[in-house]
């Protein structure tokens, strides 16, 4: 692929997600939901990639860019919490009891999901099988 190519699908690619972003926010703002658009924008694109509405390979390219300097988007977190330690350190307890308890209650919520999944698959396999 020559790099004309690739600069065109790196750019479809990103106007793609500024569009699911900024379609997730129009949202928000239109319905008043309390939730946050980059989520919202993630389901939105799963739900295209899922219904076929958006093909793969027009977003593979920059995700791929995306994810491949992923740790630049960290230098954010680490300045704002060098700003915000003050405040972190106030409230480190309550900080931390919801990462903890957050973390554990949606382990917890995993394993049940794909317990029961399994649990569905063989059902089905079973039930086929009759």
């Amino acid at each position: 692929m020559n790099i004309r190519t690739r600069v065109l699908r790196l750019l479809l690619g990103t106007a793609v997600l500024v569009l699911v972003f900024e379609f997730s926010s129009w949202f928000i703002r239109l319905t008043g939901l309390h939730f946050p658009p980059p989520l919202l924008g993630v389901v939105v694109l799963c739900l295209l990639l899922k219904a076929k509405i958006c093909p793969p390979a027009l977003v593979q390219d920059i995700c791929e860019l995306l994810l491949k300097h992923m740790t630049l988007f960290f230098i954010p977190l680490t300045v704002g919490i060098m700003v915000y330690g003050r405040a972190i350190s106030q409230n480190l307890t309550p900080i931390l009891a919801a990462v903890f308890l957050g973390t554990f209650i949606s382990m917890v919520l995993t394993a049940l999901l794909i317990e029961n999944t399994i649990k569905l698959i063989k059902w089905r396999r079973l039930k086929r099988t009759k």
